[in-house]
């Protein structure tokens, strides 16, 4: 980037902090504080497979745990 794009974007930030401090605070730690749709996703994919694993149906169950932990980790979490 050149100098003046690097101003640019430190003037920008600066506004942003001075204009929404919330919204700078939740861009700068790179998560949201509140639940996401991600969240729900995963919760009502890890039910829909434990209602799976009781019906015996196994296949189903793991694709449903599956798509659980690909909403998360799409999300941004990691397995460590």
């Amino acid at each position: 980037m050149s100098d003046a794009e690097r101003r640019t974007l430190r003037e920008i930030e600066h506004r942003l902090s001075a204009d929404a401090p919330d919204l700078a605070g939740v861009l700068a730690s790179g998560r949201p504080r509140r639940v996401t749709c991600a969240h729900v996703l995963a919760a009502v994919f890890a039910a829909l497979g434990v209602l799976l694993m009781v019906l015996s149906a196994l296949g189903p169950a793991l694709a449903s745990f599956g798509c659980a932990s690909l909403a998360l980790l799409m999300r941004g979490y990691s397995w460590r």
